[in-house]
């Protein structure tokens, strides 16, 4: 596989075919060394990983989305089920770990809500 600079390759055609339509000559420099030459494969699977990441956002953090949703007051677990894709066992997972670390507590109807380092903890992260 030749070592060739394409996206240089690129430009002079691209720079030439636009001069030609102009009617001027045409001069692009290529003494930069830019990045590292990519094959096109590897060109086309970066790019792909870019258009990937822009259509597929990353899925919000389930303790990040308790955490702000608590910010609006004390809530009943059934509130806050969905945020965690409706698994009992994650969001068990999540209070209990907020609680240990002093971010959850319980109000006498059993519904969470943030201590006061759980409200700038949040706060942090909305």
């Amino acid at each position: 596989m030749s070592n060739t600079n394409l996206f240089g390759t690129f430009l002079d055609a691209f720079a030439a075919s636009s001069a030609a339509r102009k009617g001027e000559s045409a001069s692009v420099s290529t003494t930069s060394p830019g990045p590292p030459a990519q094959s096109p494969a590897e060109a086309f699977g970066s790019f792909m990983q870019s258009v990937n990441r822009l259509a597929h956002p990353q899925p919000v953090d389930p303790v990040d989305a308790v955490m702000k949703q608590l910010l609006s007051g004390p809530q009943d677990i059934k509130e806050l089920m969905p945020l965690v894709g409706n698994s009992v066992g994650q969001l068990l997972s999540i209070l209990g770990k907020t609680e240990t670390a002093g971010w959850v507590t319980y109000d006498a109807d059993k519904h969470a809500m943030l201590t006061e380092a759980g409200k700038q903890i949040a706060e942090l992260i909305a």
